[in-house]
């Protein structure tokens, strides 16, 4: 009873991280899928009927730490698993065949299959990438991403340009994408914002289509009262439009400070996949297990 009980541990630690594992996974392609194609953007309903945008800087800003400390969790119940697999083996006389296999997993390290057995290693290796590389690479697109296509505005600068512009030129400059700057690849390890009060957001066309008009309407907005009749028609237009810009609801970045710990994380995720993966396909406890099973098999030539 013993024996069974150890081996239900290890299948239950191991099922566990299998579900968690392809959640992440799965998790982890749609954010590196999302930084990609930015436009998505996701309301989440809050207490009081409030809700909170979710976007693709979160993804950009916080991806990396979420997926990598996600692996850190599901890992755990690797370690878990291996030390219920070393105790079901040192604490065992002898195991059948079948206990062996549900110790270390079906699809581990070949040492008690066949080794002509290339299905089963096939599909060894393709759990492993899901499960290890899968979260690695959505960390190198997300990070990508970043270095590549985030870039940075002035909201301040656009909204005095508007108060400077007559309402024909107004209608000509919603229509437009706002001026975005490039961030130099040094201003991320060195600069906490590339400028004072820069607001950011990825240079694609369809996420920017409708900032200008956003801002313009957020600043008649804010003046209303003292609005002319044309600019109260201008108005009116952009609220009939209603336009959406979601770079507005970025989150603010400390530039180097996302950026070390976004590198950081994605080094920590590398070891942790490489660990994860000699404990998902137990050579280690085969080894073991090939080793105590010699041992006794010596033992019991001793005594005949």
């Amino acid at each position: 009873m013993f024996v069974e009980e150890l081996i239900g541990r290890v299948v239950t630690h191991r099922d566990r991280f299998q579900a968690w594992g392809l959640v992440i996974s799965i998790l982890s392609l749609f954010a590196a899928v999302w930084v990609r194609a930015p436009t998505l953007e996701i309301s989440i309903p809050l207490a009081g009927g409030a809700q909170a945008s979710l976007n693709a800087g979160y993804i950009i800003a916080l991806g990396p730490t979420i997926i990598t400390f996600s692996m850190c969790w599901s890992i755990g119940a690797l370690v878990a698993m291996r030390r219920y697999q070393l105790l079901a083996i040192f604490d065992t006389k002898k195991l059948e065949k079948h206990q062996e296999l549900s110790i270390l997993g079906p699809l581990s390290a070949p040492d008690l299959l066949p080794e002509k057995d290339k299905i089963t290693k096939l599909f060894r290796k393709n759990r492993a990438a899901v499960f290890f590389i899968l979260p690695v690479l959505a960390q190198i697109a997300i990070i990508s991403t970043m270095f590549n296509d985030l870039h940075y505005y002035s909201k301040d600068s656009l909204i005095d340009s508007f108060k400077k512009e007559t309402v024909s030129q107004l209608k000509k400059r919603a229509l437009v994408n706002i001026d975005t700057n490039e961030i130099h690849t040094l201003d991320f390890f060195y600069k906490e914002q590339p400028e004072s009060k820069s607001h950011y957001t990825l240079e694609n066309s369809n996420l920017n289509k409708q900032c200008g008009m956003f801002y313009l309407l957020e600043h008649l907005n804010e003046s209303v009262l003292t609005l002319n009749k044309d600019r109260r028609e201008l108005r009116k237009d952009l609220l009939d439009i209603n336009p959406k810009c979601v770079p507005a609801d970025f989150p603010r970045f400390t530039l180097f400070l996302n950026t070390w710990i976004n590198l950081l994380m994605f080094v920590l995720s590398i070891v942790l996949a490489i660990f994860g993966n000699r404990l998902y396909s137990s050579k280690r406890v085969s080894l073991d297990l090939n080793k105590s099973r010699q041992e006794r098999l010596i033992s019991e030539d001793s005594e005949k």
